[in-house]
């Protein structure tokens, strides 16, 4: 079951999170109930650097996308794309971070999991029981933009290598992932621009 917006019950209190659109996390306040917040000095550019109850994300860099899905009640995954915010670089990394108690804890984000050095937009994270998946468009030649899905069995701890799922040779800027949550089956629709075609890849059909 997906949400675009999702709230989580931390340690009695409500943390919000919003779909896309995510500004960059200034980093430069701290509120009273971070106090007991643990700061890894050695990996500051890490996404959880302060590891706190009310802290998923924490760097500087550009947030997008950010979305999460929640299953069988207590699996909660979250995804996100990240761009350095203090360069020119257009490589995109896609992370996620994975809690098996309801959202009062996730553990370390797995970072960059396409190992991209090229654009990514377009995230979507759905899932059905222990299965997660993640879908995406990321530019395999200028101008050229591929539909890819990467799967997780379970609950979002690890992922397999993302599969291409499209072959079309164009500029795919319109995908959608669904996922039946009581049968695991999901569909991924993408818009070939110029076919006036809409193509549907079903997996565990």
């Amino acid at each position: 079951m997906k949400y675009s917006f999702i709230v989580l019950i931390l340690a009695l209190g409500l943390v919000g999170f919003y779909g896309t659109n995510i500004l960059p996390y200034s980093g430069a306040q701290m509120s009273s109930n971070m106090t007991n917040c643990v700061s890894d000095t050695i990996n500051q550019s890490n996404y959880l650097t302060n590891h706190c109850s009310n802290t998923l994300i924490k760097t500087n860099d550009t947030i997008t996308n950010l979305d999460c899905t929640t299953s069988t009640g207590w699996y909660v995954v979250c995804s996100w794309l990240q761009q350095d915010s203090l360069s020119n670089k257009s490589a995109t990394q896609l992370s996620t971070a994975a809690s098996i108690d309801g959202g009062q804890s996730f553990s370390e984000a797995l970072q960059d999991l396409t190992n991209s050095t090229s654009v990514i937009r377009n995230l979507e994270i759905d899932s059905s029981h222990e299965y997660t998946y993640l879908k995406y468009e990321q530019e395999v030649a200028p101008n050229i933009f591929e539909v890819f899905l990467a799967e997780s069995s379970d609950a979002g701890q690890t992922f397999d290598p993302a599969v291409q799922i499209s072959n079309s040779s164009a500029n795919i800027n319109s995908s959608t992932l669904l996922v039946d949550e009581l049968t695991g089956k999901y569909l991924v629709y993408y818009v070939i621009p110029g076919d006036d075609a809409v193509k549907v890849y079903c997996g565990k059909c």
